[in-house]
């Protein structure tokens, strides 16, 4: 089984809830070693990844897809449905399609309809 997990909200400098949230479930998924784990890691302009992000590329049934576009721009792509995370992870790892997509975290989804959906909602995070 492929799954793929969205890992942006690693990417902050002092993790929130949802930050320590994404890094503690990943950190036990990741023993599962009949998944093949695939975390989509998107750092903008930021020139330093977190240490899960190096601790965890060293496991061999997981997968680091990274982007560097600008944060802003990636997700007004994912807004305008532009560009669909699963369609892209595919493609830069190589593979035809993933099983499921988790998103431990409500923000900018766009996924094509062939790949199933995991959705975290945690309690209202805006007013």
């Amino acid at each position: 089984m492929k799954v793929a997990i969205d890992i942006r909200n690693l990417v902050e400098e002092t993790l929130t809830g949802i930050g320590h949230y994404t890094q503690s479930l990943v950190g036990e998924l990741v023993r599962d070693t009949s998944v093949d784990w695939y975390l989509f890691y998107n750092h903008g302009k930021r020139a330093k990844e977190p240490d899960i992000i190096q601790t965890l590329e060293n496991l061999p049934h997981v997968h680091i897809i990274r982007t560097r576009y600008p944060n802003k721009v990636f997700n007004l792509m994912l807004c305008m449905r532009l560009v669909h995370l699963d369609t892209l992870m595919c493609s830069r790892a190589g593979i035809n399609q993933l099983d499921w997509i988790f998103f431990p975290n409500l923000g900018f989804i766009s996924v094509s309809k062939k790949t199933k959906i995991m959705l975290a909602i945690h309690d209202l995070t805006f007013t």
